[in-house]
């Protein structure tokens, strides 16, 4: 019997924390030893610590934003790196028939793990472009802030002074690095999306979760033939933490980038409504643009 092992991707501030926690409530191995939570995920992350640090590596010998905030595919990799995403991949076959692992990070090296996984599973969690790049600047603001209510006296003047930017300067140096990343990411999800075979990517909202929980729970089951048992998402969902969506269109400088991102967010709507319709009707999932 070979292994059963869903990758686990998406833009950052998607969701993919949320979803990989429903899953490992489920009973999904996501990995001995999870990221811990913090500010901007307080119930934890649920990231293998291992495809964390080994992405993080080979971004920073690449000279690039260990975090993943890139703005282009990476357009080929060399023999090392494929030897250390295999070896890691082949000792978490040899230790587990069934796992996972979650990673935003995931998505700029696919054409590495379609080659020493092709029988694995990808769920791709979707969110829009608005409310992802909005996420993570307040993310981003809130953590700048958490840092200076530490600081106290002299060190706390001197951050006020020449350090602690006001949220709408935070917005405009940011937020368009952070579209032109989720253009990056989405693109090469979209390419990973046409390569796989009919059944092995699986698109999905947290929205839709809240709906239809069981629905998806059969499907990974039934036809990626996943060992977990259904723990309603509603108890892992939390409203209140979702933060209110600001207009980024006034911090975007290069306004082609907005088109082109509103242009992948419809692809991405139609790839996930035609993955429910599926699922629905008990079809394999092959997503198609229309």
């Amino acid at each position: 019997m070979s292994n059963r092992v869903m990758m686990i991707t998406g833009m950052h501030r998607s969701g993919t924390s949320l979803i990989s926690q429903w899953l490992y409530r489920c009973g999904l191995d996501l990995g001995n030893k999870l990221v811990t939570a913090d500010s901007g995920n307080e119930d934890g992350h649920f990231e293998d610590s291992e495809f964390v640090e080994l992405h993080s590596r080979l971004l920073k010998k690449r000279k690039l934003s260990k975090w993943g905030f890139v703005e282009k595919q990476i357009d080929h990799f060399n023999s090392h790196e494929s030897a250390a995403v295999e070896s890691l991949v082949r000792r978490k076959n040899t230790e587990h028939e069934q796992w996972g692992w979650k990673d935003p990070r995931t998505a700029l090296f696919l054409p590495l793990y379609e080659k020493v996984l092709p029988g694995a599973n990808t769920l791709v969690i979707v969110r829009g472009y608005k409310s992802s790049v909005n996420s993570l600047l307040l993310r981003d603001y809130k953590m700048q802030e958490e840092s200076y209510k530490r600081k106290t006296g002299l060190s706390k003047l001197k951050w006020n002074l020449f350090k602690r930017i006001p949220v709408e300067e935070h917005f405009r140096r940011k937020a368009e690095r952070y579209l032109q990343t989720w253009i990056c990411y989405h693109e090469q999800i979209l390419d990973h999306i046409h390569r796989r075979p009919p059944g092995r990517t699986l698109l999905v909202h947290y929205d839709d979760l809240v709906k239809y929980d069981d629905l998806y729970f059969n499907y990974l089951r039934s036809t990626w033939q996943m060992e977990i048992e259904f723990v309603p998402f509603k108890t892992i969902f939390k409203p209140s933490l979702l933060s209110e969506v600001q207009d980024i269109t006034p911090y975007i400088e290069n306004k082609w980038l907005l088109q082109k991102a509103a242009a992948l967010n419809q692809q991405f709507k139609i790839l996930k409504d035609d993955s429910l319709a599926m699922i629905g009707s008990g079809m394999p999932v092959k997503p198609c643009l229309r």
